[in-house]
């Protein structure tokens, strides 16, 4: 009897090994210390304990980084990091809840079989992509795909041609969809993959259209109303098209912090691979892609961003990784779906390829705990040594590459809220 009840759980046991791989990662090598753009949140905090929380203060609050909206992250950020004396830890976690979120979805609304989800925890906790494990700010890219993820999943079931659309679904899912258009520039794209959700679900082409324009009409409020246009060049060649086959492959190898050159690797052959195996699903299911809306809808969400990102960027960190995650998930639960409804030997060939290519992700734990975590955590040690020793007037090299810069107001905030770093100084 304890035997089988044993054999019945292992699988569920080893979901957890991903996630409790993430937190040993985090508890080794991620530190409390506030980082580059975080240090725009650590301001607007410095500035609201300093003149209080007047309206004139709130206005000043830097809700826009560049293209992203930081709405939603704020309203986190605020009572979360005071509670936690400003320790980005904090924020780490609401990025690891982001990803147990999203592999929920994708355990319980797609692949339901607890062995045939451990691919996906593998991906979603790994330290391929090992930048959010350290860099706090990260929680907002993190928000901004998973209410999008989450949306997806609820507006799934919205309804078909036989019943009614339910309001109550897509409501709910409206309002994750702006919570992810509020948290950063990726969440825009939660409105396009639900119109694509939407079109392939079996609704009247009339219910299509007006949810469809329903959401149009409210991303362009946002984009509009509430955020400032950012102006940026944009190319569209076979760059980008190395560019996002690198970053699909790099989330099963792993990645340095940025990639500035692109061309035929393994990381971009391991991404094309996983086109291909995509293509293949949905030429074996063929008109029947309404059975895979929420894989394909996924798959979009994920592919979209980091299109943009191709577009306009002239790198590919390693924060970025995690955009394409509900992609690649999304082309697994795809295969798993098909081999599911038509157990055909070139089905479950096709299954047994994607798994390999997920699997092959092990790799990266080993190197995420012998070289990205051990590295990252030499180089935040610069900033940290150089935040301790920091004056004004000095001249000294800043270990950030970009034109960020923590300044004494915001470190003696940091020293009046006991943050770890001072603990010892």
């Amino acid at each position: 009897m304890t035997r089988s009840l044993a054999r019945l759980r292992w699988p569920a046991l080893l979901l957890l090994a991903p996630p409790a791989a993430a937190v040993v990662y985090v508890a080794m090598f991620a530190t409390a210390t506030p980082l580059t753009d975080e240090w725009i949140m650590l301001g607007a905090a410095v500035d609201l304990h300093k003149h209080g929380w007047s309206l004139d203060a709130l206005r000043s609050i830097q809700i826009q980084h560049q293209q992203h909206l930081l709405i939603v992250p704020y309203l986190i950020y605020f009572p979360l990091e005071e509670l936690f004396h400003y320790d980005t830890r904090a924020l780490v976690g609401v990025t690891l809840i982001c990803f147990a979120v999203q592999f929920a979805v994708f355990r319980f609304h797609l692949v339901k079989d607890d062995l045939a989800a451990f691919p996906i925890a593998l991906l979603l906790f790994s330290p391929s992509h090992y930048m959010e494990f350290h860099w706090g700010f990260q929680f907002t890219l993190a928000l901004s795909v998973t209410f999008p993820v989450v949306a997806l999943a609820v507006l799934d079931h919205i309804g078909d041609d036989i019943t009614r659309v339910n309001i109550r679904y897509y409501v709910i899912g409206t309002v994750l969809l702006v919570f992810g258009a509020l948290s950063s520039a990726p969440g825009y794209f939660g409105f396009i993959s639900a119109a694509l959700l939407i079109a392939l679900k079996p609704l009247p082409a009339r219910t299509k259209m007006v949810l469809s324009l329903s959401w149009l009409l409210i991303v362009a409020l946002i984009y509009f109303g509430i955020a400032r246009p950012q102006p940026a060049e944009h190319t569209i060649g076979a760059r980008e098209v190395l560019y996002v086959l690198t970053a699909l492959g790099s989330v099963i190898w792993g990645s340095p912090v940025g990639i500035f050159k692109f061309g035929v690797d393994k990381n971009s052959l391991t991404g094309l691979a996983l086109i291909l195996a995509l293509i293949l699903v949905l030429a074996r299911v063929r008109s029947r892609f309404s059975s895979l809306a929420l894989p394909i809808a996924l798959i979009a969400l994920g592919l979209g961003p980091i299109a943009a990102a191709a577009a306009s960027r002239p790198y590919l960190g390693n924060w970025h990784l995690q955009l394409v995650l509900p992609a690649v998930c999304g082309i697994y639960a795809a295969a798993y779906i098909a081999w599911r409804r038509d157990r055909s030997p070139f089905s479950t060939a096709l299954l047994a390829s994607v798994v390999l290519l997920l699997l092959l992700n092990l790799n990266s734990y080993r190197l995420g705990f012998t070289v990205f975590g051990p590295s990252y955590h030499n180089y935040v040690s610069q900033i940290e040594h150089y935040i301790l020793s920091y004056t004004p007037s000095l001249e000294k090299p800043f270990p950030h590459p970009g034109d960020r810069d923590i300044d004494a107001e915001m470190i003696q905030f940091l020293r009046d809220k006991h943050h770890l770093l001072f603990a010892a100084h």
